[in-house]
């Protein structure tokens, strides 16, 4: 009996080690794919390359809360960021990093800056994505790329659609 009570606990641990190897191999080969975009788009006009990664509404509804996801639309559906838009530097290299919605939210940089208005719409679980493009002089940053329904998704700033216009 006992050693029926191991076997099957031996055996659900194995499962969940594979799933666990499953989920990291997946998260690599995402990771890798967005990279890959990231080169892409070091080439192209920034504009062109992120026009068609813009949310639809159902987007906004995957990534943040109720009534947040409405405004966050409503800012995404303008377009490209006006200091996004003039992105036709001498780009020398890049970067590119995920984070989830936890470490988001818990990041000094996050808290310390009125990005913290976004903290509260964000669903749990969403795993963001950014790429850091390197200039000779400077670096830009492109964050909030996420994957829906296997194709990557850029919100251009969403925070800035719960910041109040004074």
């Amino acid at each position: 009996m006992i050693a029926r009570l191991l076997a099957g606990l031996l055996f659900l641990c194995s499962c969940q080690l594979a799933v666990a190897q499953n989920d990291s191999i997946a998260l690599a080969n995402e990771a890798a794919e967005f990279e890959q975009i990231a080169i892409r788009g070091f080439a192209a006009n920034k504009v062109a390359f992120l026009k068609p990664m813009l949310p639809t509404l159902a987007d906004c509804r995957a990534v943040f809360k109720a009534g947040g996801a409405d405004l966050v639309y409503l800012y995404c559906k303008n377009g490209i960021d006006p200091l996004e838009a003039d992105l036709q530097g001498q780009f020398v290299d890049l970067k590119t990093a995920h984070y989830t919605t936890a470490q988001l939210k818990a990041s000094k940089e996050f808290l310390a800056s009125n990005k913290r208005e976004l903290r509260d719409h964000l669903l749990p679980d969403i795993r963001f994505y950014q790429v850091t493009y390197f200039e000779p002089e400077s670096q830009l940053s492109l964050r909030y790329f996420v994957k829906l329904d296997g194709r990557w998704v850029y919100f251009s700033n969403p925070w800035r659609a719960f910041v109040t216009q004074d």
